[in-house]
């Protein structure tokens, strides 16, 4: 079944509001690296938000309309809820990208165990974050 194509509308304001109000923030506070900072972002709480993850879900397909790609993924904690994200509203686009992820270490539990997602078709193009 195909998807009805539907014209993207640009959230941009609304996903820039998301990000100030659900994942920056200001104070002293001590950074992974050990490093100080007066302030930080943490996009997590925006990216697992519906509507922060449809915008950029949205942002993303607008970024890569113009590139081949037939799978977007990275690292698993932040490319799990983005290429799923991504690879929705590349679907209602009517293009699709589907999704992977690699995880940072092998499973010894199940074969293929570096990633997901990935089926490998002749040719693959991917973009990771």
């Amino acid at each position: 079944m195909q998807p009805q194509r539907r014209e993207a509308k640009d959230h941009r304001a609304e996903l820039f509001e998301l990000i100030r109000t659900r994942s920056f923030g200001r104070g002293r506070i001590k950074l992974a690296s050990g490093r100080e900072s007066d302030f930080y972002f943490d996009l997590k709480p925006t990216m697992l938000h519906a509507a922060g993850a449809a915008y950029i879900a949205e942002a993303i397909c607008d970024a890569l309309a113009d590139v081949p790609v037939d799978y977007i993924g990275g690292l698993e904690m932040g490319a799990v809820p983005l290429a799923t994200a991504a690879a929705q509203a590349s679907h209602l686009r009517g293009r699709a990208m589907h999704a992977f992820f690699v995880r940072k270490n092998r499973r010894s539990t199940a074969p293929r165990s570096w990633s997901r997602g990935w089926a490998r078709p002749s040719p693959s193009r991917a973009a990771t974050s």
